[in-house]
């Protein structure tokens, strides 16, 4: 979900920046181009994000790991993502640069909002804590 919402502000943060300064790097930058760029670049990320978190779980045997290599890299991947991305699909390098920079920014707001280098609950805390919940959801229909 957070990869959807982070795509969507780095769409809008390109387009604003690149119709901004579509004469100076990017004059034939169009909406559909900006769309394709946001696509291509939102499932490479995703793809290769998913991957990395995969791997690095099995590595340290827990669900969520954190480190300074799941934050670093999302920030790194999306940055590079959308950076070919934007070489792939616009005239000049000055714009994928730009859609690296947005992508890269975004990707460091996330990962500080989200604290993506602290580890997560480890499986028997998550089972201890869906046991509490179920157990004050009957406790409150008892009592409701």
């Amino acid at each position: 979900m957070t990869g959807a919402i982070t795509g969507a502000g780095i769409f809008v943060a390109l387009a604003v920046l690149l119709l901004v300064l579509a004469k100076e790097i990017a004059p034939a930058a169009t909406l559909s181009t900006l769309v394709a760029i946001a696509f291509i670049g939102w499932l490479a990320a995703e793809t290769l994000s998913t991957t990395l978190d995969q791997w690095q779980s099995k590595v340290h045997q827990h669900p969520s790991p954190g480190g300074l290599t799941v934050a670093g890299g999302r920030v790194v991947i999306l940055a590079a993502t959308y950076g070919v991305a934007g070489m792939a699909l616009l005239p000049t390098g000055a714009a994928a640069l730009a859609c690296a920079a947005v992508a890269g920014v975004a990707a460091l707001i996330e990962v500080v909002a989200l604290k993506s280098w602290q580890p997560g609950m480890d499986t028997t805390e998550v089972r201890d804590a869906w046991s509490e919940t179920k157990q004050m959801t009957e406790r409150l229909a008892r009592e409701g």
